[in-house]
């Protein structure tokens, strides 16, 4: 509905987007990591949240304005702020993901199946 032009639920989302940016500019002036992925059910509103989280993140890290992508910093370092290619079904690989990483490190270390 926020992408149809619905104001009410526009105003929602730049809440959401506020609340988000609030705490990801948190965490990027915390932990100074290159990439920052918003991933789960949430992650398919992106353009209508990332607005007023850009917008926050901007005003709340000072990590991100000295790193921003597109931006040059003199260490050449780029924070990313970005949305997982999976949207809400990530968990759902993740989990699927697990038992085969789990017999590929057994295979690593040298553990046999057994039927």
């Amino acid at each position: 509905m926020a992408v149809q032009g619905d104001n009410t639920s526009q105003q929602i989302y730049r809440r959401v987007g506020w609340a988000l940016g609030i705490g990801l500019g948190d965490l990027i002036n915390l932990l100074n990591l290159p990439m920052y992925v918003i991933g789960g059910g949430g992650a398919n509103a992106w353009d209508a949240f990332l607005p007023a989280l850009l917008e926050e993140v901007r005003k709340r890290s000072f990590v991100y304005r000295a790193t921003a992508l597109g931006e040059s910093s003199g260490s050449g370092w780029k924070t990313i702020i970005t949305r997982a290619l999976l949207g809400g079904d990530a968990g759902l690989f993740g989990a699927a993901r697990l038992p085969l990483l789990a017999a590929e490190t057994a295979l690593d270390a040298g553990v046999r199946w057994r039927a």
